[in-house]
């Protein structure tokens, strides 16, 4: 059974208005990867490891006898107060296997989920390693001064509420520490309470042990009353008293069933839904300027299958988009990079999965900024010949990412200054997968209720239609036309009228279902009646045309 169903519909309301504050703590590290015989210590685990330094801080029991509990920022003050800081530092970056950890296929998991900000108690480095294999590094907050420092569209901004192991001064461990944390912080306390005002809390491997966010949603919870926004905990196999604690703290859990393999497997399944469900859903909080773009995002994940996804380097966005783009349209795709998508927030790598997603095919510049990776996302998406990888010499790309079987093209100096060969080898491998709407699909989505979907689908199958019609209309400059040159379906339709392909009725007709689509494509109201009329009316043209649209 699907693990969101455990989720409130408003939870997952927020999480696709990247509402969400996930606040990751301890109990995630144990998902690192580690070498064989060692294991990543929880809170409490690490409170007994530092414990066993001082044999006089526990009393004397039955090796038999269960761990017991202690204070763990009670053990961590003890153990500075005997040793000093820099002897803490170094026993902490011991157990927590500092050198040693890395972050596993959990981490990668929940990287790749559309949060520009995400806290975290942790001192170790594993969501900081892990977003520098997902995208570019994130940007971690340490201190207050870094707080002026806004980080790029493509990057995360990573608050360390406890700091880290390479800042020991800025280290939140002792009493002393979580005495002065608002005091020695307050733009820190400030910037994170004001974030608990306007996003939904979110805990992760979390323990209401420590004190200074539970200090920070308390103040948030005195401050708001009624008005405070419901916090969450996700747990696997909760204790009923850990759901009491939680609960006298204002803060609901999310009690989800284990895996067989355990913790780190319910979380990876729960990440992998969420991020489905925002490759599914992500067209309705985004926004495409492009008519087809935004026409293609509009119809069901299961039916946008004329996208192709084109990585584009940002110096070559012109060269692209004046040449490459229309070789993608004449092989019946829509071209689309993550340019074409206002997004907000910094959700880029979940934005480019959720394109590939829809896609049916992709043209990756492993040249650009990204490549590497996002060829990887589109071989792990679509079949070997569905992923054209476009190489400079100097690329430099792993040989994991062109294994064989994949298409490849090399863009040299030469072929940016007379790129036709490049133009030809790339159209013959589109044309080896041209991908046109099906003529019957339009009038299947409205036998199954779909009428919305059926009006973008036959404007579709009309517009391929006619951009054949027109390109063997054996007119000068309409072969250009047909190939895409122009982007502008309501050029094209003026050109069938002109040629007199289509009747002046017809042009009507086709002009008031290119509106309706493209209010449709925008997310504008457009009643199912209306559409569904627009539908039939363009597949009536159609059978005029002399294409069986079923």
């Amino acid at each position: 059974m699907a693990l969101l169903v455990h989720l409130p519909p408003a939870l997952i309301d927020d999480f696709l208005a990247r509402a969400w504050l996930p606040i990751v703590g301890a109990g995630f590290s144990k998902n690192a990867s580690l070498p064989q015989g060692e294991r990543m210590p929880d809170w409490s685990e690490l409170a007994l490891d530092l414990a066993a330094d001082m044999p006089d801080y526990l009393p004397a029991r039955d090796p038999s006898d269960p761990p017991p509990h202690i204070d763990a920022i009670d053990v961590i003050s003890a153990y500075e107060d005997r040793f000093d800081r820099p002897r803490l530092t170094a026993r902490l970056s011991d157990a927590l296997h500092e050198r040693t950890a890395r972050p596993g296929p959990v981490h990668a998991a929940f990287c790749a989920l559309a949060f520009d900000v995400v806290c975290t108690t942790n001192f170790d480095f594993l969501l900081e390693q892990q977003y520098a294999l997902n995208w570019p590094p994130c940007l971690p907050v340490v201190d207050e001064t870094m707080l002026t420092r806004r980080p790029p569209e493509q990057q995360v901004q990573l608050v360390k509420l406890h700091g880290d192991l390479h800042h020991p001064a800025r280290l939140v461990a002792t009493e002393r520490d979580y005495d002065l944390f608002v005091a020695q912080n307050p733009l820190v306390a400030n910037y994170v309470a004001n974030l608990l005002v306007t996003r939904t809390p979110v805990l992760i491997g979390y323990s209401l042990d420590d004190p200074d966010v539970r200090g920070l949603w308390s103040i948030v919870s005195e401050r708001l009353g009624r008005l405070r926004r419901t916090g969450y905990a996700i747990v696997v196999a909760a204790d009923p008293n850990l759901v009491a604690r939680f609960a006298r703290r204002g803060i609901e859990v999310i009690d989800l069933p284990p895996e067989p393999a355990g913790y780190g497997a319910t979380l990876l399944r729960l990440f992998a839904e969420l991020r489905d469900l925002w490759h599914e859903r992500f067209p309705a909080y985004g926004a495409a300027a492009d008519d087809d773009v935004a026409a293609e995002l509009a119809l069901p994940s299961d039916e946008s299958r004329r996208l192709c996804y084109v990585s584009v380097p940002s110096r070559l966005v012109g060269w692209y988009r004046d040449l490459v783009f229309p070789v993608v349209e004449a092989a019946g795709f829509v071209p689309v990079s993550v340019e074409d998508i206002d997004m907000p927030g910094r959700t880029v790598l979940a934005t480019v999965e959720a394109l590939i997603a829809r896609a049916s095919f992709a043209v990756i510049d492993v040249d650009s900024v990204n490549g590497g990776l996002e060829l990887a996302a589109a071989r792990s998406r679509l079949a070997a010949d569905r992923v054209v990888a476009v190489m400079t010499p100097q690329a430099g790309v792993p040989e994991a990412l062109l294994d064989r079987g994949g298409l490849h093209l090399v863009r040299t100096q030469e072929s940016m200054s007379d790129p036709t060969a490049f133009l030809d080898d790339l159209a013959g491998m589109l044309g080896e997968a041209a991908r046109t709407r099906p003529a019957a699909e339009p009038a299947r989505l409205l036998e199954v209720g779909e009428p919305k979907a059926a009006a973008i689908a036959a404007v579709a199958v009309l517009e391929a239609t006619l951009r054949d019609l027109v390109g063997s209309s054996g007119q000068p400059g309409q072969a250009d036309l047909a190939r895409g040159r122009s982007r502008g379906l309501r050029a094209l339709l003026y050109q069938a009228s002109q040629l007199e392909i289509m009747a002046a009725g017809d042009l009507d007709v086709a002009m008031q279902a290119l509106d309706i689509r493209n209010r449709l494509a925008h997310g504008l109201d457009v009643p199912a009646l209306q559409a569904a009329s627009a539908a039939r009316s363009v597949l009536e043209l159609l059978r005029r045309l002399g294409v069986d649209s079923g």
